[in-house]
């Protein structure tokens, strides 16, 4: 994406849903997995976010992460998993249906 980017100048927007490199979840990974991963994973969060023209974080500790790593708070936006369950509310399936024919 980001060769695509330089050749063609569409901006790259990443997403960071894990933090599995340093100080993330690579811990709780097997110890060969560990070994191998944890260093690629190290590599692709701190080498090619910071180049993107946009981060959508999955959650605040990877937003701070970003932060860290220096990229500016104006190229990211932070998108929470999950639903306000009280928010939801119960459809009329009859009606739905007859609605959409």
């Amino acid at each position: 994406a980001l060769w695509m980017k330089r050749r063609t100048g569409v901006p790259v927007i990443l997403d960071w849903a894990d933090w599995y490199g340093r100080g993330g979840t690579a811990t709780e990974r097997s110890r060969k997995i560990r070994t191998f991963m944890h260093p690629v994973e190290t590599f692709c969060e701190e080498f090619f976010h910071p180049f993107a023209d946009g981060v959508v974080a999955m959650g605040e500790p990877l937003m701070e992460r970003a932060l860290a790593l220096g990229i500016p708070a104006d190229r990211m936006i932070n998108l929470l998993h999950g639903c306000d369950p009280e928010g939801l509310a119960a459809h009329d399936m009859h009606g739905a249906r007859v609605q959409l024919g």
